[in-house]
């Protein structure tokens, strides 16, 4: 599934900025930016020399620290907070 550059711009305005980025951990936030870029959990976790159901606990993790229900959201909070610009996201999903 592709999302129209035009429904991204709005659902990165749309999305609620949580009150605090700050309460991700270092590798929370490794894993947030490489989300936000289309990879999966199994490329993440490649990328990040960790295993798969640790990138999994991770995502949980920082979606819940964050009030974000969805991949597609915090994908889009990662753009909104400019750590990953937009022209990063994958279109592949």
């Amino acid at each position: 599934m592709q999302l129209a550059p035009e429904a991204a711009a709005r659902l990165v305005r749309e999305v609620r900025a949580p009150d605090s980025p700050e309460s991700l951990t270092g590798r929370e936030t490794d894993v947030l930016r490489a989300l936000a870029t289309g990879l999966t959990n199994r490329e993440i976790g490649r990328s990040l020399n960790i295993g798969e159901r640790t990138v999994k606990t991770h995502v949980s993790h920082l979606l819940s620290k964050l009030g974000l229900q969805s991949r597609t959201q915090a994908a889009l909070y990662a753009v909104r907070i400019g750590l990953v610009p937009e022209s990063e996201l994958s279109d592949k999903r």
